[in-house]
């Protein structure tokens, strides 16, 4: 009964809150090269305490030198959008769903749409089909980003990622963002490659883990500078 509450509270009742939306199941397609794992939706109040935590420590720590950056969140492996839907719902300004599995792609713009018609919700959606450890899709999106801010504009990529990949995968995504971005703010849900950062020279500010041992309670948030 504990386990069924716990997925009515963290998983379904989102989905409910929100008629129309769609997120709270497991994708168990083929799609995925084998070092990636399928869908599966973050537990809501755990995502809502990392964005909510980053949002303000975004203000804090860039204050002093660039007030004027506009924080762009991109889930890297978003599967139907949940993280990017719970940014905006914080008030992001920009968020997207970077998923490899077109099917997740189509479903993540519906339950933007959905969210948006029911909730009036602000700021900017754009999903985008491509692979985290491919140098060439991780450029595009980049490129993409600054289309949707504006040559006038400074984005920081605020890089989400529900340990989505094996370690080798993981490395390579990182080194995709290093080429195309310089800089950026990398939160991970459950690390447990969290060396793999730090052979890379990432700084990790913060490491939260849950006394509970609740694997997917634990993030750390770190800088790329």
């Amino acid at each position: 009964m504990r386990r069924l509450a716990f997925i009515v509270r963290e998983v379904w009742a989102y989905d409910w809150a929100r008629p129309g939306v769609m997120t709270g199941f497991q994708s168990t397609t083929e799609y995925f090269p084998p070092d990636y794992m399928w869908y599966s939706p973050t537990e809501t109040s755990t995502c809502r305490d990392i964005l909510a935590f980053t949002k303000d420590w975004l203000r804090s720590y860039y204050e002093y030198s660039d007030t004027g950056l506009t924080p762009v969140v991109v889930d890297f492996g978003a599967g139907a959008g949940k993280v990017n839907l719970i940014a905006l719902e914080l008030g992001f300004p920009i968020s997207s769903a970077f998923e490899l599995d077109e099917s997740l792609v189509k479903l993540a713009d519906q339950n933007y749409l959905q969210l948006v018609r029911r909730r009036k919700i602000r700021g900017k959606f754009f999903s985008f089909r491509g692979d985290a450890t491919s140098a060439e899709d991780v450029g595009r999106l980049q490129a993409e980003i600054r289309e949707h801010i504006g040559k006038d504009g400074s984005p920081i990529l605020v890089a989400y990622n529900k340990n989505s990949y094996g370690a080798d995968s993981l490395r390579k995504s990182l080194e995709a963002l290093d080429s195309s971005f310089g800089r950026y703010v990398y939160l991970y849900q459950n690390p447990v490659h969290k060396r793999v950062l730090e052979d890379l020279g990432l700084r990790v500010h913060r490491h939260i883990q849950d006394d509970g041992l609740r694997k997917n309670r634990d993030w750390l948030i770190a800088t790329r500078d």
